[in-house]
């Protein structure tokens, strides 16, 4: 097992380990029920780390690299024009 990801919350590590599960990457929680009942040692105890087979890291290096990619720059998008927040409302 190798650590992808650490973070303070086990909600957050959750969020990552969901989005690994639905490619089809198998993950783990690591220290998710020690972090949750000991919150404030938290950093004391390294975090919520999301663990990975060794095997599956380029996979989910190019599935996470893959979701950064920005929706205006890329050429597939759907959208033709990007939503940038500015429309005024009524």
């Amino acid at each position: 097992m190798i650590t992808l990801a650490t973070f303070s919350t086990p909600e957050e590590a959750h969020l990552l380990r969901s989005r690994l599960e639905s490619a089809g990457i198998p993950s783990f929680l690591h220290s998710e029920y020690a972090v949750q009942n000991m919150w404030l040692h938290s950093n004391l105890l390294g975090g919520v780390r999301v663990q990975i087979a060794n095997s599956d890291l380029e996979a989910s290096h190019a599935f996470l690299n893959a979701a950064l990619v920005d929706p205006t720059t890329d050429p597939d998008s759907t959208d033709a024009e990007p939503n940038t927040g500015s429309e005024s409302r009524e």
